[in-house]
C-alpha cells in the first residue's frame, strides 16, 4: 500500500464532492471508476499524470492541488497542537469534543498519526483509562523504545514519548528512559530533526526538569529548566517559560541559593504577570509563597536590582 498517494486521492475525492463531481464524470476519459477505488484503497499508486488529468477535470491546477494537500497536513497539525496544550495545561473537559473533530484514517503524514496517538495515550494515562504498563507498551512502539537508545537522531513524537515514558518507568524504580532524555538534552552529538520541535520542546524542558526535581536531582534539574528557559526565549515560545522559571527557582532554592532563587521566582511571578495567565498566576503564586515561606513578591527589587 502507497500511503502518501493514497491520501493523495483522499484529498483529491474531498475536493471533487466539494466540487459536486460524480466520480463517473471526473474519471471519464481517465481511468474506470474502479480504478479509481483502488487509488483510493491504496491498493494502486496515483501517478502524478494521472492528478494533472484530475485537477484539469476539476478546474483546478495541479500547484494549487498540491498546496491545498500540505496545508491541509498543516492544519490537522494545529489541531492536535490544541490538543496536546490542553494536556499540558490540564484542560481536558473538551478534549473528547476536540478529537471527534480529527480523522485519524484520513490525517495525511504519519508523524501527525504518531502525534495523534500520543496525545490519546496522555490522556489516557492522566484519567486512567489504561494501565501504565499498556500505555508504555503503545509509546514504546511510536519511540521505538529501547531500541532508540542507539540512535542520534530523534523528532519531536519520539522525545514526548519517551518522555512519558521515563515518567512511567519512575514508578517502578527505572530510570532507563529519563537518562535517556538527559542523554538527548544534554548531548551536541544528538539531533533535533522536526521542524516542529520549537512549538514542542519548552514544555518538554519542563516536565522533564519537573520529574527530576521530583527525584531530588537539583543539579540536573537546574541545567535542564535553564536550558529550557534560553530555549524558549530564543524561540519566543513563553508558554512553557512561567512553569520553567518555577522549577529553576526551586531547584536553586533546594541548592541553597537562596538569593538567586527569589530572583527567579519574581521573574516566575513577571512572566505569569505579562502573559495576563490569570490561573497561572494564581497557581505559582501560591506555590512559591509556600516553598519560601513569604510572599514572593517581597523579592521584586532584588528582581530589579538583577537587570540594572
Amino acid at each position: 500500500m502507497n500511503e502518501i498517494s493514497q491520501k493523495q486521492t483522499y484529498h483529491l475525492d474531498n475536493l471533487r464532492m466539494k466540487s459536486k463531481v460524480p466520480v463517473s464524470k471526473l474519471c471519464e476519459g481517465i481511468c474506470t471508476e474502479r480504478q479509481y477505488r483502488r487509488y483510493l484503497s491504496g491498493e494502486n499508486h496515483l501517478p502524478d499524470s494521472k492528478i494533472f488529468q484530475f485537477c484539469e477535470k476539476l478546474r483546478i491546477s495541479p500547484s494549487d492541488f498540491y498546496y491545498s494537500f500540505n496545508e491541509k497536513d498543516r492544519y490537522e497539525y494545529k489541531k492536535i497542537v490544541d490538543l496536546y496544550n490542553m494536556i499540558n495545561k490540564n484542560e481536558l473537559s473538551e478534549f473528547n469534543t476536540k478529537l471527534m473533530k480529527i480523522s485519524k484514517r484520513n490525517l495525511i503524514s504519519t508523524q501527525n498519526e504518531r502525534f495523534l496517538t500520543y496525545c490519546i495515550e496522555k490522556f489516557n494515562f492522566i484519567n486512567k483509562n489504561s494501565t501504565p504498563n499498556m500505555i508504555m507498551d503503545k509509546l514504546s512502539i511510536l519511540a521505538d523504545y529501547p531500541a532508540c537508545i542507539n540512535k542520534s537522531a530523534f523528532d519531536f513524537v519520539d522525545l514526548i514519548s519517551i518522555q512519558q515514558i521515563a515518567e512511567i518507568e519512575v514508578g517502578f524504580k527505572n530510570e532507563r528512559a529519563l537518562n535517556l532524555l538527559l542523554k538527548i538534552m544534554k548531548s551536541d552529538d544528538m539531533m533535533y530533526i522536526s521542524s516542529e520541535s520549537r512549538h514542542i520542546l519548552p514544555s518538554i524542558y519542563a516536565n522533564t526538569s519537573l520529574l527530576l526535581g521530583r527525584l531530588n536531582k537539583y543539579n540536573d534539574s537546574l541545567e535542564i529548566s535553564s536550558e529550557g528557559i534560553k530555549y524558549s526565549i530564543l524561540h519566543s515560545n513563553f508558554g512553557s517559560l512561567t512553569h520553567l522559571r518555577y522549577i529553576r527557582s526551586l531547584s536553586l532554592l533546594k541548592l541553597e541559593l537562596r538569593v538567586e532563587a527569589e530572583i527567579e521566582a519574581m521573574k516566575c511571578i513577571c512572566n505569569a504577570i505579562s502573559r495576563e495567565s490569570k490561573s497561572d498566576l494564581k497557581i505559582f503564586f501560591d506555590v512559591l509563597k509556600k516553598d519560601f515561606g513569604e510572599n514572593p513578591v517581597n523579592y521584586f527589587r532584588k528582581y530589579l536590582e538583577s537587570l540594572l
